[in-house]
C-alpha cells in the first residue's frame, strides 16, 4: 500500500518541473549578460510575497513571542536554500535542463548523512539500496561519449552537489525548528532568511547597480518570469517542507526523482512543438540514455515504497 505521504511529496517534483524550462527559458532569451547572483537575489526577494501572504493569512504572527534558539534553524535553513538557488542557476546556465534536473537526484546522499547525522532519521538497508540505485541513475544521465571516451561534465556535478547539499542543510534546519514551532511560524522564517541573505548581497554596490539595470526593457520578461518561476517554486518548497514533516528527509528526497520524468515529459513536448526554444538535446541516441537513466531513477524511487 501506497503511503499517503507519498502522494504530497509527488507534488514539488511535478511543480519544479515545469520551473526548470520557465527558468532555463528565461534565462537564454534574457538574460544574456546577467550574472548568476542576480538570479539568485530575484529569487531570494521573491520570499517577500511568501512573507506576506502567511502574515496576510494570520496577521497574529507579528505579535512575535519566538525563542531564538526555536527560529534560528529554519533561518539558516532559508540562508543554505538560497545558496541552493545559486548553485542551480549556475549549472542550469551551463547545461541542458533535462541533465541538471536528474542530477537532483544526488539529493539524498546528504538526506541520508545529515538527516541520521544531525536529527536521528532511521533509513533501512532496502531503502538505502534504492536511494543508491537513484544515484547510479543521476550519474549516467550526465555521462556523454565524445570521442569514444565517457566524459561528465565536472563543473555542473560539482555545482549541483553544491546545491543538493544545502538544499538539504535547508530541508534540515526547517524539520529540526518543526519540533518547537507551529508550521506558520516555521515557514515565515525559513523565507525570512532567504529574504535577509538576499539583502547582504544588495550591500553591495555593484549588485544593487546591475540589479537596477534588470529593469531594462530589453530584459521586460527577466524578472516577471523569474518571479512567476519563484512563486510557483515557492508553493512547492511548501509542500515539500510539509512532507518532510511526514516522513524522514532521505525518503522525500528520493521521490522527488519522479521530477526527471516530468521534466523529460515536457522536454520532449516542448522540442518537438516549439523547436529551438530552449536548448536541449533529444536526438534519438541522447533520449535513449535519458530515458534509461530516468528508469533507473524511477526504479529506485519505487524501492522506498
Amino acid at each position: 500500500m501506497i503511503p499517503n505521504w507519498f502522494y504530497i511529496a509527488l507534488l514539488p517534483p511535478l511543480i519544479w518541473a515545469t520551473n526548470y524550462h520557465i527558468d532555463k527559458i528565461v534565462i537564454t532569451r534574457w538574460g544574456k549578460g546577467v550574472s548568476n547572483v542576480q538570479f539568485a537575489i530575484i529569487s531570494g526577494l521573491g520570499g517577500l510575497l511568501a512573507v506576506a501572504l502567511i502574515i496576510l493569512l494570520d496577521p497574529t504572527r507579528l505579535q512575535g513571542g519566538w525563542i531564538i534558539g526555536q527560529i534560528l534553524p529554519t533561518f539558516f535553513g532559508g540562508f543554505a536554500y538560497f545558496i541552493a538557488l545559486y548553485f542551480y542557476y549556475v549549472a542550469i546556465s551551463r547545461e541542458e535542463v533535462t541533465r541538471v534536473s536528474s542530477l537532483y537526484s544526488l539529493t539524498p546522499i546528504f538526506g541520508i548523512v545529515l538527516g541520521v547525522g544531525l536529527i536521528g532519521e532511521q533509513i533501512s538497508i532496502k531503502q538505502l539500496i534504492g536511494i543508491l540505485i537513484v544515484v547510479t541513475g543521476a550519474l549516467l544521465v550526465d555521462i556523454r561519449v565524445v570521442k569514444h571516451m565517457l566524459k561528465i561534465n565536472l563543473s555542473v556535478l560539482l555545482l549541483m552537489l553544491g546545491s543538493c547539499a544545502f538544499f538539504t542543510l535547508g530541508s534540515v534546519g526547517f524539520k529540526q525548528s518543526s519540533i518547537t514551532l507551529e508550521i506558520g511560524d516555521n515557514f515565515l522564517w525559513f523565507f525570512v532568511g532567504s529574504i535577509v541573505m538576499t539583502l547582504i548581497l544588495l550591500v553591495k554596490r555593484s549588485y544593487r547597480q546591475e540589479f537596477h539595470r534588470l529593469f531594462d526593457h530589453k530584459r521586460s520578461w527577466l524578472i516577471p518570469g523569474l518571479v512567476a518561476s519563484n512563486v510557483s517554486g515557492m508553493i512547492g518548497r511548501a509542500f515539500y517542507n510539509y512532507a518532510i514533516l511526514l516522513a524522514p528527509i532521505a525518503f522525500i528526497q528520493t521521490v522527488g526523482a519522479f521530477e526527471s520524468t516530468f521534466v523529460l515529459l515536457i522536454a520532449y513536448v516542448l522540442w518537438k512543438l516549439f523547436r529551438g526554444l530552449e536548448p536541449e538535446d533529444l536526438s534519438k541516441r541522447v533520449l535513449q540514455q535519458k530515458v534509461i537513466s530516468i528508469a533507473i531513477i524511477t526504479t529506485g524511487s519505487l524501492l522506498l515504497l
